[in-house]
């Protein structure tokens, strides 16, 4: 019964690996600035979207204030009219109180314009503007509050 044995190991140790780990590090560096690039690009879309809502509430307070312009020049024609009725006020009153409500006017048109154009671009850029095949768009309020 005396038999004779053998048994082979091989082992492969990677003892020079420089190449591997110089590849994987810079498969790190890569990843992280491929995360870097993700956030700066949302961070970018989310301050548009910030800047984009603040130029419509901006667009809408301005309409607010000309409107508020046109009660205020439609007083002060009344007011004319009734002084130059009453012999108390000058035709030149009357004519610059005229040119004030027609300017006051134009005012608030232009700012609507301003606030429809900034409201329409903003739901372009959102994504949540619609339009049919009839070529018509169904808005949505961006500035009214959620249910």
């Amino acid at each position: 019964g005396d038999g004779s044995y053998s048994g082979g190991l091989g082992l492969d140790l990677p003892f020079e690996a420089t190449a591997e780990r110089n590849s994987y590090r810079v498969s790190l560096i890569n990843l992280d600035r491929a995360v870097r690039a993700v956030q700066d690009l949302e961070d970018g879309v989310k301050l548009d979207v910030l800047n984009s809502v603040r130029d419509l509430r901006v667009a809408a307070e301005d309409l607010r204030i000309q409107a508020v312009s046109i009660d205020v020049a439609r007083r002060q024609l009344e007011a004319a009219q009734a002084l130059f009725r009453l012999d108390r006020g000058e035709i030149r009153d009357l004519t610059e109180a005229q040119d004030d409500l027609i300017n006051a006017q134009n005012s608030f048109i232009n700012s609507l314009v301003d606030y429809r154009v900034t409201q329409l671009e903003l739901q372009r850029d959102l994504g949540v503007l619609e339009v049919d095949a009839t070529g018509l768009f169904e808005e949505t309020d961006l500035l009214a509050p959620a249910p």
